[in-house]
């Protein structure tokens, strides 16, 4: 079923040529915002055709109800086993009727009407341009911490108002530079489906998305930064769950790449003093905070800090130890993996 603009609530196709765009959304137990979600992907105001694809793998908590009120949606159920971050955006692409796949996660909300339109917009620049990724605004109420990376991280990447054309260039040789130029994000992205028979989503464990990144552009092809096409995204966790949040990433990032952004003990001192001030600063300064929610954040910052950097430390250990794992809220510890070091790996 494919959709041309928010007028149109179904529509009966007579072959997949019609349909411009795919927007693909994994879930599993995404009922907190899959209707908004929903709704929002539903509503972009475009002059093509679009589907959208939901492929759940399991939920029990009415997502998929929440799926199915939605007559124009196509529901496609993958047992939970056979979920995999790359595994199931590739079979979302062979599903696909678009020439164009977008991918949002359950909890990315189209910010506007015309996310998708400006998703899409820099594959009309060049065949090349095997793959998008827009920009992620943070919800108002997410703790500072978070909400101020996001901003930072995004910001980084350029003004809104252009859209940024990343190519390899063997010039950059810095791992700053290497990450800044492969970056990409499945939160909000888009891919050329003809492309990705080339250059498909690896089927890993942990960052699908900037493996692609890292492969796209080491194939010699182009990657663009929409930053237009916004969609509203955080997590707003409470310090014993960031903890654990923190400590999940970074011992993913440790284990599939074998690197880190530990250093000395005296230089993560100074980064947690360091995040602390500047996350005092942005609470102050930040209005969407009202003032007693500005004192919790002002009071916890320091901590979330601390939690962040101990965090990137423990990754790096063969096993969590079992103050940590109480820390962070775990009713058991798992056992170190035998290829715990990058370094036992082939």
């Amino acid at each position: 079923m494919g959709h041309a603009g928010p007028a149109v609530a179904t529509r009966t196709l007579t072959g997949p040529t019609l349909v411009k765009a795919t927007i693909a959304i994994p879930t599993y137990n995404g009922i907190e915002w899959i209707a908004d979600v929903l709704d929002a992907c539903l509503q972009q105001a475009i002059d093509f055709e679009f589907e959208v694809l939901v492929i759940d793998s399991g939920s029990t908590d009415g997502t998929v109800d929440a799926v199915r009120k939605r007559v124009a949606v196509r529901l496609h159920e993958i047992p939970s086993s056979s979920f995999g971050h790359g595994r199931t955006r590739n079979l979302a692409v062979e599903l696909a009727q678009g020439e164009f796949v977008a991918f949002i996660t359950q909890d990315a909300v189209p910010a506007n009407r015309f996310w998708l339109a400006e998703l899409l917009r820099p594959f009309e620049i060049a065949d090349k341009i095997a793959c998008v990724y827009g920009k992620q605004a943070p919800r108002p109420d997410c703790c500072p911490t978070v909400k101020r990376d996001v901003i930072n991280h995004f910001r980084s990447f350029g003004p809104d108002h252009f859209v940024i054309l990343q190519v390899d260039n063997p010039h950059l040789t810095s791992q700053a530079e290497r990450d800044a130029l492969t970056y990409f994000s499945n939160v909000n992205s888009a891919v050329r489906r003809a492309a990705m028979k080339t250059v498909p989503f690896r089927d890993v464990a942990y960052s699908e998305d900037l493996a692609l990144g890292r492969d796209v552009i080491e194939a010699g092809l182009i990657k663009a930064y929409a930053p237009l096409a916004v969609v509203t995204h955080s997590h707003s966790y409470p310090l014993r769950a960031y903890f654990n949040r923190m400590y999940e990433e970074m011992r993913g990032l440790w284990l599939t790449t074998g690197r880190s952004i530990d250093t000395s003990l005296p230089r993560n001192v100074a980064i947690v003093v360091r995040g602390t001030v500047q996350d005092w600063r942005f609470i102050l300064r930040d209005r969407a905070y009202s003032w007693p929610a500005k004192l919790k954040w002002l009071v916890q910052a320091p901590a979330y800090n601390v939690a962040r950097r101990v965090a990137v430390r423990l990754a790096r250990r063969p096993g969590l130890p079992a103050w940590a794992g109480r820390a962070m809220g775990r009713t058991a510890v798992p056992a170190p993996a035998p290829d715990a070091s990058p370094a036992t790996r082939a």
